[in-house]
């Protein structure tokens, strides 16, 4: 329940034409911010927290001198009251604010408001889950995922943390004050499932962070049929509790879910595996319950976008597991197959600009597809991230460094999209500034390969040959080889002069690719720094047929820069229909 009494320190409190901000220790007048010492602001609080009453010189003395603390204390607590009374324009013998009562203390005479504050951010923290049913876990997390989702697309919620940020506190036990400086939020949701048979019992609590007030807390006991039910009436009550405004867009994300309890619980396992990326093993997982989970509805949306997902992710250069004219049209497929059924999916909007950009190199139809994705939800950290890297392949650098920035605010913890400003710094050509975001990144994860990655290939362009191999030789260790990072080492052998072997990289990722699929773009990458233009442009040739993820950004890319005067690079750039203006070399 909500709990009632006097003011958090969260709270902002009106008298005369003052404002006193108790969060952050600031006095205003009239909006104009006054200067106020600790001990004097102190004392005003104090004697806010309790207007009319009397607060003893003693009680003061506790509160602001510690016992072990050697002060003349008549004389500084003088001071400190001469002091507020400056500030506050106050006088002792005509008092309108501070009223002295001699030899025994203080009270606060003027009349107070207060003003509650709006709360407009707030991280929904994994639920834990319990009891003796398996499934317990990934219901769990499909309810934080799905609580998320939901409460992002409300219009005056200006920030809902992602999923990515808040699954680092799994687990763990955390001060919520910690995770609103973290995340930046003003509240959090914690909760807990415990599953038991087909009984299924959720309690949740809302907490303001600055001052761990608890706003609201509910228990709920259902059987598993009413899951869908639950989340909905759980989001439903938050919103309320924060007064959030519903609209037609935050109306429609609560009844997104199937009422097949089968399927639903079959989308969650695999949003459950996809979510567990970079898992050897883990997408693949996820494609087989998202299959599933359509099988028994094939009208349930989210399955679809699911997929969509998951096809991207194996076709993405990142990871290079399926080639991308295989993986690429599955993923467009599964997007439109989503959109059918549901048109104000941002998600699916999303999942299908991304292939629009890397597939299909269909820049109009992909930036209209993030546009939307962005109207109907413009707290999804994912649209903003992949939103982002079509602006980079468009040459709008500092519109990409805006939309990066943006990202961090709404998932200030995911590995990823800390990096890939790093990324955005090397395509833009600030080298330095990519080499220490990817080190901020490493100081958030040690053994983050991609963080040895941007750190390497920014290492390359400063002319820092030997860091820049180091780098790259553990960004290929720790992720047990892949071939992206031993292309990029390859290359950065080839540059530093030492040719036989980035020639050794050459070798091993040809015979790789009578297993596996390669992207010829790597193999081209490392021609390039050996000097070999004709075969460099015959392995890029067949990164075309590919569809290689790396192409749309062939004009930013700088390690191809010594291609650009090369007329054949001209035609490259024409069959893949890059504009003529992108890439921040020109």
């Amino acid at each position: 329940m909500k709990t009632k009494g006097k003011q958090s320190r969260g709270d902002r409190i009106r008298f005369g034409g003052f404002e006193v901000d108790l969060l952050s220790s600031e006095l205003y007048c009239n909006g104009k911010r006054i200067k106020l010492q600790e001990q004097p602001f102190r004392i005003l609080a104090m004697l806010l927290e309790c207007p009319g009453e009397m607060v003893s010189r003693e009680v003061l003395r506790r509160v602001l001198w510690a016992d072990d603390t050697f002060v003349d204390f008549d004389v500084s607590l003088n001071t400190a009251i001469r002091k507020l009374r400056t500030a506050l324009d106050d006088a002792a013998d005509q008092p309108r604010y501070v009223e002295t009562l001699p030899r025994r203390g203080y009270r606060f005479i003027a009349r107070v408001q207060i003003a509650k504050r709006t709360i407009d951010s707030v991280a929904v923290l994994p639920f834990a889950g319990e009891g003796d049913n398996p499934d317990a876990e990934y219901l769990s997390d499909g309810i934080t995922e799905n609580l998320i989702n939901t409460l992002s697309e409300f219009p005056t919620l200006k920030r809902v943390t992602a999923l990515s940020s808040v699954y680092r506190y799994k687990g763990r036990e955390v001060d919520l004050r910690d995770i609103g400086r973290a995340l930046g939020v003003q509240a959090a949701l914690a909760g807990k499932v415990m599953l038991r048979g087909d009984k299924v019992s959720v309690s949740a609590e809302l907490f303001d962070t600055s001052d761990l007030r608890h706003l609201w807390g509910s228990t709920y006991r259902r059987t598993l049929a009413e899951i869908s039910e639950l989340q909905e009436e759980i989001a439903c009550e938050i919103a309320g509790e924060l007064k959030v405004k519903f609209s037609p867009r935050s109306k429609r994300a609560l009844a997104r879910t199937t009422r097949n309890l089968a399927a639903y619980q079959l989308y969650l396992q695999g949003r459950y595996w996809w979510n567990k990326r970079p898992l050897q093993g883990a997408v693949q997982r996820g494609i087989e319950f998202f299959d599933q989970a359509i099988a028994k509805d094939p009208s349930f949306a989210l399955p679809y976008v699911g997929l969509a997902d998951s096809y991207n992710t194996l076709a993405a250069w990142e990871s290079g597991i399926m080639a991308p004219n295989v993986a690429f049209p599955m993923a467009r497929a599964a997007a439109s197959q989503a959109l059918k059924a549901d048109p104000t999916l941002a998600e699916a909007h999303t999942s299908l600009a991304y292939a629009e950009l890397h597939f299909s190199w269909n820049w109009k139809r992909a930036l209209g597809e993030f546009q939307r994705a962005l109207s109907l939800n413009p707290n999804y950290a994912y649209c903003r991230h992949w939103y982002s890297h079509y602006l980079t392949a468009m040459g709008q650098t500092e519109d990409s460094m805006t939309e990066s920035i943006r990202i961090i605010e709404l998932d200030p913890l995911d590995l990823i999209i800390n990096v890939h400003l790093a990324w955005h710094y090397y395509m833009a050509r600030r080298h330095q500034e990519a080499l220490d975001q990817a080190n901020r990144t490493l100081e958030m994860e040690p053994a983050f390969h991609w963080g040895y990655f941007f750190r390497g290939l920014a290492l390359e362009q400063l002319q820092r040959f030997g860091d820049a191999i180091d780098a790259l030789r553990k960004s290929v260790d720790l992720s047990g080889g892949s071939t992206v990072m031993l292309s990029a080492l390859g290359h950065a052998y080839a540059a530093a002069g030492e040719s036989v072997k980035a020639r050794d990289v050459l070798k091993t990722l040809n015979e790789q690719s009578r297993r596996r699929y390669i992207s010829s773009y790597e193999i081209a990458l490392i021609h390039v720094a050996l000097g070999e233009n004709d075969c460099a442009f015959e392995w890029f040739d067949r990164a075309c047929e590919e569809r290689s993820g790396w192409l749309p950004y062939l004009n930013a890319e700088p390690r191809v820069d010594r291609l650009r005067s090369h007329s054949r690079f001209q035609a490259l750039v024409n069959v893949i229909g890059l504009p003529m203006n992108s890439g921040a070399w020109r």
